[in-house]
């Protein structure tokens, strides 16, 4: 998975009962707003499901519970409408040069994961 399709995951891209994830878009780091955040993937074949195995369904779980809490606190702080499986804790995106700096322990392992299921 290519940083650009990790950094636009949705949790709307995540199915836990059938254990896929729709990869459709890839993130613009570069976007002036919200309008310009996603782009197409890179190429047509890019557009895929992958299958997740119920250990990576479970970690992505575990993630949105670390999520949440901070979903309430900041209330209409928190960037709801981008709705990123992967964000600073405001909700808005992590910059490419970060992106699995920024939230290590969990994108290094999606990673893993995710190769493990293509």
């Amino acid at each position: 998975m290519r940083k650009g399709e990790a950094g636009a995951l949705q949790w709307s891209d995540i199915d836990f009962k059938n254990l896929t994830i729709r990869i459709n878009k890839t993130l613009d780091f570069q976007a002036k707003d919200k309008s310009e955040l996603f782009c197409d993937t890179k190429t047509y074949n890019s557009t895929r499901m992958i299958r997740m195995s119920k250990t990576l369904a479970d970690d992505l779980k575990q993630h949105m519970k670390y999520q949440n809490p901070k979903k309430l606190a900041l209330n209409e702080l928190y960037h709801h409408d981008l709705n990123f499986v992967l964000t600073r804790d405001d909700g808005t995106i992590v910059p490419k040069s970060s992106l699995f700096n920024a939230v290590r322990p969990s994108a290094q392992k999606l990673v893993v994961l995710f190769s493990r299921n293509i």
